[in-house]
């Protein structure tokens, strides 16, 4: 099977890796009629050496649970392969994540097949909440070796040298896992994009948008943490932890700043979930009730509901 990729990165070992993803998808689901979306620093031309290949793949109608196994399944065997590592989304045409389906309308790159029906862009309200959930999963999962967490959070790993915000490895250009910062990127950027989807009702499609309309919609005190992740941990070391020096030694007071941002946005959030718990449309409530299992408000309405 050959694959002629509408749009290429113009880095080969990228090219070659997304060609055989979507052969590999191709031969998993022949005649399902899947299209492929680029995202990130490789649809804009800016990759770094550690950037993530991220995609969207799109199936036609819903996606079901054995679908969504086997496609996932098929990018994991791909893992090994060179190149960069794989970061890919499935969604069904029918139920795009409203955090996707911004990122499809706004700034992807189609480079193989045509989606059957074209994604629209959710409501302000749909989007708001799409990125609490995924802010609140993100929290939890910083956190794998509590049985539980609760709001105030405290750090994922006190006893670790930058507090466990360092447990998100990154592949290097020699294919070795190493420890990253690309966790503080993440939970700050998500987060951020929250606040900004919350309090201005403002879409941020892209991280490369990010920190611009923070300062314009928001422009807190938090505008300058964005900007030294972005500084420090992205453009002067790629996420890469550094082996000394001084940008090693201020990682820890900005992983410290970063506890303080997650609580500053979970208390953000707390409102929109109790208007979630208390609507009078069972979905809104179950989807409260489903946050509320990653990540509980016992001194709040929220905890008392």
């Amino acid at each position: 099977m050959s694959i002629d990729l509408k749009h290429k990165t113009g880095e080969v070992a990228a090219d070659r890796k997304i060609a055989s993803l979507v052969m590999a998808l191709e031969r998993a689901f022949p005649g399902r009629g899947l299209s492929y979306h680029l995202l990130g620093s490789y649809a804009e031309g800016s990759p770094a050496p550690t950037s993530d290949l991220d995609l969207i793949v799109l199936f036609p109608g819903i996606l079901d649970s054995e679908e969504a196994v086997l496609a996932n399944s098929v990018v994991s065997g791909l893992s090994a392969q060179p190149g960069p590592r794989l970061d890919v989304e499935m969604q069904g045409e029918a139920s795009v994540n409203p955090i996707w389906a911004v990122s499809l309308s706004e700034v992807s790159v189609g480079i193989f097949g045509e989606p059957e029906t074209e994604v629209s862009m959710p409501s302000i309200e749909a989007y708001a909440w799409a990125l609490i959930e995924e802010v609140c999963s993100l929290i939890r999962r910083l956190r794998p070796r509590l049985a539980s967490v609760s709001f105030p959070v405290g750090y994922p790993d006190q006893e670790a040298p930058f507090f466990g915000y360092e447990q998100k490895p990154l592949l290097t250009a020699d294919g070795t896992w190493v420890p990253s910062s690309k966790a503080l990127a993440m939970v700050t950027g998500w987060g951020a994009s929250a606040i900004l989807a919350v309090r201005a009702g403002v879409f941020t499609p892209s991280r490369s948008m990010l920190i611009a309309s923070y300062r314009q919609h928001v422009g807190d005190r938090w505008l300058e943490l964005l900007e030294q992740i972005e500084a420090e941990c992205h453009i002067a070391c790629n996420y890469l932890i550094p082996a000394d020096g001084e940008g090693r030694r201020r990682l820890p007071e900005i992983a410290a700043r970063v506890l303080e941002f997650e609580n500053h946005t979970l208390a953000i959030f707390e409102p929109a979930i109790h208007v979630r718990l208390t609507s009078a449309y069972d979905s809104d409530r179950n989807a409260a009730m489903a946050l509320l299992d990653s990540i509980t408000f016992p001194n709040s309405a929220v905890g008392k509901q």
